[in-house]
């Protein structure tokens, strides 16, 4: 007894999920005529779901043979249509769905059609910095040089002092080797030829220079950030688990099992008023009722013309 409660409640909740998502009611009814015009069924569709958006599409075979067609893409079906896929936003949102049939006898015609929708979370692609060390000779200039992304500037340079033995009227003077001057990223060091100085991350070693150029050994890390990638999307299985491709099995189902009326010939046929369908035996010329009306009218003011006509002749009479 208490598995049975249990796979009760579970039926429960998976019906729950299933059905708690979308609300189709029909809007508007427009009768065709046979042969000559289309039908049309309005739908209102909203969904009620506040966490997923849903992707669906129009699935149509009707059993009477007409030809379908909707508001959601270019194209038409005879029996068999299937619509361009749609998408709705998080709940509460809403869309107008046009059924458009087309048939050639009178009749209601049945266009067999089904909504089916999956709800779908979607998550926004992450962008990936990666990393990697590198190391690159490069000749640095007065006006500045480019090493992977970081900028190096020679901002001046001094020429080694050969070493020369003092005498009676010199003083001795020992070995000074080259130096330049180099500005790393903002930061300016100075740096003697076969000797490095860092700053900012980079190791950077003097081979040679003179007053133009600076040949150095730029050693660091290069960081690569690639851009966020496409959003990746859900979607929500009929149990509440997700996947990233979702089979036709994993769609939701919605029958609109409503037909559509069509009549033999009317000048413009309508379902009775305040009604939003109809059956085909149902259906009023509206037109025609307007035709039908004037003629009324035209005829009462014939009517009281001949009237005080009369009145006035039988006036004149009398006197």
């Amino acid at each position: 007894m208490k598995k049975l409660l249990v796979l009760a409640l579970v039926v429960v909740l998976m019906s729950s999920i299933a059905l708690a998502d979308i609300s189709v009611q029909v809007k508007r009814t427009n009768p065709g005529v046979a042969g000559k015009t289309a039908a049309q069924l309005i739908f209102d569709v909203v969904n009620t779901d506040v966490t997923h958006k849903l992707e669906g599409f129009l699935y149509c075979m009707s059993p009477d043979d007409v030809v379908i067609s909707s508001s959601e893409g270019a194209g038409a079906g005879k029996a068999q249509y299937v619509s361009p896929k749609f998408i709705m936003d998080k709940g509460p949102s809403y869309k107008a769905m046009i059924l458009t049939l087309e048939s050639t006898t009178a009749g209601d015609k049945n266009g067999g059609c089904t909504i089916k929708y999956i709800p779908y979370k979607e998550q926004a692609g992450e962008a990936e910095t990666a990393t990697e060390d590198f190391s690159e000779t490069a000749t640095v200039t007065t006006m500045g040089t480019d090493v992977k992304g970081h900028n190096l500037v020679l901002k001046s340079f001094t020429a080694a002092v050969e070493a020369s033995a003092g005498s009676d009227n010199t003083t001795a003077v020992a070995v000074v080797p080259a130096k330049a001057e180099l500005d790393i990223e903002g930061t300016v060091k100075t740096i003697e030829v076969g000797k490095f100085e860092t700053a900012n991350g980079l190791k950077v070693t003097l081979n040679s220079a003179t007053a133009e150029n600076a040949e150095v050994l730029v050693e660091g890390t290069k960081t690569t950030t690639t851009e966020a990638g496409a959003a990746v999307k859900s979607y929500q299985l009929m149990n509440g688990d997700y996947k990233t491709s979702p089979e036709d099995s994993d769609y939701r189902e919605i029958r609109l099992g409503k037909t559509v009326p069509f009549v033999a010939d009317m000048s413009k046929p309508e379902c009775p008023e305040g009604r939003s369908e109809c059956n085909a035996s149902e259906v009023v010329d509206v037109g025609g009722m307007k035709v039908k009306t004037l003629w009324i009218v035209i005829a009462v003011a014939l009517v009281i013309l001949v009237v005080v006509y009369l009145l006035g002749k039988t006036s004149r009479h009398s006197q």
